[in-house]
């Protein structure tokens, strides 16, 4: 990573941005800003630490102010993941709450040298190393975008592709970041069809999350989004595997639980609620939008 000169930009200034745009909900605006930091490199971490231990944690944060924050974390973490580490020790001991914890921690959790990064289609694709090279994830993924179209794709920060995640989810989208992570079922499973089956479902939740992002959708799981997101996964489905679309589609969360039941990864599902509680906090923990088996 090249550091771009303190002269050519203030980072006080683009932060300034990044607040902006993830207060209006200009997710635009916000990616610009956080791509502007992450190329200044590790100069601006201490500005990003100073100005993320400013903030108070009253009894009931918003959204918006968790949001915020936890994406300074993130910054941090992608340009120092020790020091993202201690700013979230020290935000707790100065009354992050349970809450607030708990989506500052999942923020600096992943290692980025757990990672295999790929260049695809101008975005960065990061595709975890314990992913069993029988899933061919490095060239069936930029196969699948391919079936993307190009507006859906732009402003999308970095995919993610793991093994790993709760057995409740399939997959989450973070708006503030414009990040997708697709957690790869069916792992292990040697029987015949399973790795194809596998392939399938990590496909459709790549095209829903897409779908949350092409469409603007904000935190929570909303009725009339998942059913949004869902048509322009079946849309991508029908370009992607055109004879064989519309007998999958109906089939593929029923047969995906069914190969998380033989894995012995299935565990009841049920809509998740924000820890506030009430429908208007139906925020995941992550701070991300959460792909479950019922979508």
């Amino acid at each position: 990573m090249s550091e771009t000169p303190a002269s050519a930009f203030s980072a006080e200034e683009e932060i300034g941005r990044l607040a902006g745009g993830l207060f209006s909900g200009n997710w635009s605006t916000a990616l610009r800003a956080y791509r502007a930091l992450y190329q200044a490199g590790p100069s601006v971490v201490p500005t990003l630490r100073d100005i993320a231990l400013r903030a108070e944690w009253p009894d009931s944060c918003s959204h918006e102010a968790v949001r915020y924050i936890a994406t300074l974390v993130s910054l941090v973490h992608d340009l120092d993941e020790r020091e993202s580490r201690e700013l979230v020790d020290n935000l707790v001991r100065r009354g992050a709450g349970r809450v607030v914890t708990r989506i500052l921690r999942l923020a600096t959790a992943p290692s980025i040298t757990d990672y295999s990064e790929y260049a695809c289609n101008g975005l960065r694709l990061l595709i975890h190393r314990e992913l069993p090279k029988e899933y061919e994830a490095e060239s069936n993924v930029p196969r699948w975008l391919s079936h993307v179209e190009e507006t859906a794709l732009q402003d999308i920060a970095m995919i993610f592709v793991t093994p790993h995640g709760p057995s409740d989810r399939s997959g989450d989208y973070m708006p503030s970041l414009c990040s997708i992570r697709v957690i790869w079922r069916g792992l292990g499973l040697h029987v015949p069809g399973m790795v194809r089956l596998a392939q399938l479902g990590a496909e459709h939740t790549l095209y829903h999350e897409i779908g949350h992002h092409a469409l603007r959708h904000g935190f929570g799981q909303i009725p009339h989004q998942e059913k949004e997101a869902d048509q322009f996964a079946a849309a991508c489905h029908r370009r992607s595997h055109p004879v064989v679309a519309r007998v999958v589609a109906p089939l593929m969360w029923p047969l995906a639980t069914l190969s998380r039941a033989i894995a012995g990864q299935t565990k009841p599902w049920e809509p998740e609620m924000g820890e506030q509680g009430g429908a208007a906090d139906d925020v995941h923990a992550s701070g991300r939008r959460r792909r479950g088996p019922r979508r």
